[in-house]
């Protein structure tokens, strides 16, 4: 790869890459403070502007462009394999990525005497403000694995950009080899098309991205060229003149290979409440507008079921599955999950391991709304007990779109235990042994698959089917394997 690297140079070459993107599910980008409004706020500017700042949108193409290349996999980069005990640990990482995206954490010193060399990245990144975002404030609860209930003081809310919202990626590299001009125009290419989120939350459905095609492109220039560099300074008010070439003119001509992420497996189904079943995943904004005790989610007048609790439902079902197999599933709320890791948090992830799974829901279609009255129950008259009467505004109907995928499946034995679990927890879904949302008890939020689930592989594995049974069977040998070890 270093070879590569260094030929088909284009020397003294200055590229400008803008994309132009729109929200398609909530996003959020975590400022680190909050307000008397929310737990966690959005990023601002100095004008007061939502961003997305340049250096998460730079993290998450490096990451992307690490896959792509090949350097995750197979330790090239010092990032993967430093020691301070190496001979060569003062010295800049010597891996294509490290010298495309500069080195990795340059301030850092052995000791006071021998500081480690870096060298800086090819590229700037600047911050991408979105345009006129429209905004809101969610809430979120940690679940207790035993109770099944709301765990004592994990009540958390942030603030989400909502989806409709634009924002323009904008990118200036300098010196690029044809290699690199590829990695990171497919990259650019990615995150654009929603494979990959932006911002926090992202395996829980947030963060993804769909492109306006008609203002993505590539601009270059020499800067040795008189005749560029006058251009570029006459038109110096506006941005986008002053740039001798063309090199792109569409988002697919970003990238002349189309790289696309390795080891990455999908899946699509369709699901939708049991009949005579709703579902409520309670909203406190509109509990309040509403006048109800309670009210469902909505997002642009549709019924919302967030990322975040259909993959609560799907990991406390497969805690269920492995336990029930005889392995050991740890409680990620009350303990650490020590290494080895078990099983579900190889799959969705803790605090110390980034989840595998990613989980979209969009619906389809509006869903009807019905009020429905409640009372308590006095235990010892049997009766309605006093000032106990509320009310709730459930969701009845819709259908609704999934979309999954299982990230860093690095070969097919590891693959084959993870779909099989997932096949498991979907299979308990649909015959009502999980509910979404409140009132599980009472016959809510039980849905139905309504589409067989569609497996799509890697392309590189050469596999076109995929056979759940011999799946469920890998799930199994795993259990047992680690349960010897």
């Amino acid at each position: 790869m270093s070879n590569a690297t260094t030929m088909n140079r284009t020397e003294l070459c200055e590229y400008r890459l803008v994309v132009l993107c729109e929200t398609v599910t909530p996003l959020h980008t975590g400022s680190g403070e909050a307000s008397h409004v929310t737990d966690a706020e959005l990023r601002r500017n100095a004008k007061g502007q939502y961003i997305m700042p340049g250096t998460s949108i730079a993290g998450a193409l490096r990451t992307i462009v690490e896959r792509i290349s090949g350097v995750a996999q197979t330790g090239e980069c010092r990032l993967y394999t430093r020691t301070d005990d190496r001979d060569d640990a003062l010295e800049p990482c010597p891996c294509a990525v490290c010298r495309l995206f500069g080195n990795v954490e340059p301030g850092k010193t052995a000791n006071e005497h021998s500081p480690v060399k870096a060298f800086a990245s090819k590229l700037t990144v600047f911050d991408a403000v979105f345009e006129c975002p429209r905004t809101r404030v969610v809430d979120g609860v940690a679940i207790n694995r035993t109770r099944g209930s709301a765990q004592d003081s994990k009540k958390f809310d942030y603030r989400q950009i909502l989806p409709g919202s634009k924002l323009q990626i904008e990118i200036r590299a300098v010196n690029l080899t044809t290699l690199e001009l590829d990695w990171i125009s497919a990259a650019l290419r990615i995150i654009a098309r929603g494979e990959v989120g932006l911002g926090g939350r992202s395996a829980r459905g947030n963060g993804f991205l769909k492109p306006d095609e008609t203002k993505c492109f590539i601009d270059s220039r020499n800067v040795h060229e008189p005749d560029d560099v006058l251009a570029y300074v006459l038109e110096k008010n506006d941005s986008q003149k002053g740039w001798g070439n063309q090199v792109a003119k569409q988002l697919d001509q970003f990238s002349g290979n189309l790289l696309s992420l390795p080891n990455r497996i999908g899946c699509d189904f369709l699901m939708a409440p049991a009949p005579n079943s709703g579902f409520l995943i309670s909203d406190p904004v509109r509990t309040v507008a509403t006048g109800y005790d309670a009210a469902s989610r909505r997002l642009d007048q549709k019924a919302e079921i967030p990322g975040s609790s259909l993959t609560g439902v799907l990991r406390s079902g497969a805690e269920r599955i492995v336990r029930t197999l005889g392995g050991i599933a740890c409680d990620p709320v009350s303990d650490r999950c020590k290494k080895p890791r078990c099983l579900v948090c190889e799959l969705f992830g803790n605090e110390d391991f980034a989840s595998r799974l990613a989980v979209r829901v969009s619906s389809k279609e509006e869903s009807r709304e019905m009020p429905f009255d409640h009372v308590a129950i006095d235990r010892f008259t049997g009766g309605a007990s006093d000032q106990k009467k509320f009310d709730a505004l459930t969701m009845m109907e819709g259908e609704f779109s999934v979309h999954f995928t299982i990230d860093r499946a690095d070969d097919p034995t590891l693959a084959n235990w993870m779909i099989g679990l997932l096949a498991l927890t979907l299979r308990d879904l649909h015959q009502g042994r999980l509910w979404i949302g409140k009132g599980g008890s009472k016959g809510n939020g039980l849905f139905l698959i309504t589409s067989e689930p569609c497996w799509q592989m890697p392309v590189e594995w050469g596999m076109n089917k995929i056979e759940l049974s011999n799946c469920v069977l890998a799930l199994n040998d795993e259990v047992r394997k680690r349960e010897k070890s």
